[in-house]
């Protein structure tokens, strides 16, 4: 019997080859096909975009998503914010009149933003908490372009720089109403605009402070809306309303949060809250 020569045996390996390589090749091209000419096209032409365009996007040569339209933008490039601070920026802000800004405020911001500066509609921001120079910025914003909204832009344009820079006196308006200062296991001190006063904490065995602010103001909040605390309502409020009570609940719910470790599993419960307030189980 003959016998196989040593390359031989690789012949008979050859047709497997070719065919493996024209199999890889084929997958291949399959996936190039349909990668970066059918896809495209048929995605393409669902959103109105000629099949030239949607294989171009496909191959990253034109910009966009071949089955989503490009949106062009033809507004003109301005930046981001054209204030300037300047010295005589300054000095114009430093020369605004109180009492011209916050009659504007009335003529103009109270009626969206709030007579105390918090909006009763989410389609507006609350300017409670904001400084006047950040007011002078964005109604400046608005008046160049930098910012768009049809009717703050309207608002802006029609303020000249004086008026533009007495309006910073808004933020009167969203003066604190109320304000409560925490110092440990110190009585907590609460200020409004007219009243004043102190409410009791509670002495525990405090292992982790890491949870107590955020214990205290949650249990607080949660209290003032029980009372009947709204945005609509918060100035008359806080002038009568009794106050003690929801720092009481805060002041146990901030205590109990320093008798265990963490953050959010440090926590307490409702019912352990009032467990500590000596109203329940």
């Amino acid at each position: 019997m003959a016998q196989l020569s040593g390359s031989e045996p690789h012949a008979l390996d050859r047709p497997w080859r070719t065919w493996a390589s024209v199999v890889v090749l084929v997958i291949l091209l399959s996936g190039v096909l349909l990668g970066v000419l059918i896809i495209p096209v048929v995605q393409g032409r669902g959103a109105g975009i000629d099949a030239f365009t949607a294989i171009c996007r496909a191959l990253g040569i034109l910009p966009g998503s071949p089955a989503v339209p490009q949106i062009v933008d033809r507004t003109p490039p301005t930046p981001v914010s054209q204030v300037v601070w300047t010295p005589e920026v300054l000095r114009i802000l430093a020369d605004a009149k109180p009492e011209r800004g916050r009659a504007k405020a009335q003529e103009v911001c109270v009626a969206c933003h709030g007579e105390q500066g918090v909006s009763a509609v989410v389609e507006y921001p609350n300017l409670a908490g904001q400084s006047g120079a950040a007011i002078y910025k964005q109604l400046s914003d608005y008046r160049t372009g930098s910012r768009t909204n049809q009717l703050m832009t309207d608002i802006a344009k029609a303020l000249d720089e004086t008026t533009l820079a007495d309006s910073r006196e808004v933020v009167d308006l969203a003066e604190p109403l109320v304000a409560a200062v925490t110092d440990g296991a110190a009585p907590i001190r609460w200020h409004t605009r007219t009243r004043q006063g102190i409410a009791p904490t509670f002495d525990v065995e405090a292992l982790d402070t890491t949870a107590a602010g955020d214990a205290f103001v949650g249990a607080w909040l949660q209290a003032l809306v029980e009372q009947g605390l709204d945005a609509t309502n918060a100035a008359g409020f806080f002038a009568s309303a009794a106050l003690a009570e929801p720092l009481r609940l805060a002041a146990a719910a901030g205590a109990l949060a320093t008798t265990r470790h963490g953050a959010f599993a440090a926590m307490p419960t409702r019912a352990q809250v009032e467990q500590l307030l000596g109203r329940g189980p």
